[in-house]
């Protein structure tokens, strides 16, 4: 019985550890900065990301100024490969929503 016991106890932990492997949820930024004699680039991409089973969601932004002269932010949601989008740019001349 003690034997059972602990079988069930440990076959459980294990049941708990597979599922704590299956269900992720991860937050990452990135961000850079680059300055030289010719220009100036700063870049964030921030990614946040969910995983159950086989279903993953995603929700990424990305944001970038280069040389005072130009920026953009584009949004990407992507659930299970179907993705969706929105962003803009603007070089100072014109701007654009996409």
């Amino acid at each position: 019985a003690v034997a059972n016991a602990a079988q069930k106890t440990a076959d459980e932990a294990l049941g708990k550890a597979d599922t704590a492997t299956e269900n992720i949820a991860t937050v990452q930024t990135q961000v850079s900065a680059l300055t030289t004699q010719q220009g100036a680039i700063a870049t964030q991409v921030s990614t946040l990301q969910t995983t159950v089973g086989k279903n993953t969601a995603s929700i990424q932004e990305i944001n970038e100024s280069v040389d005072g002269l130009y920026a953009q932010k584009f949004t990407k949601i992507d659930v299970n490969g179907k993705v969706i989008g929105w962003g803009g740019a603007n070089d100072g001349v014109e701007g654009k929503f996409i």
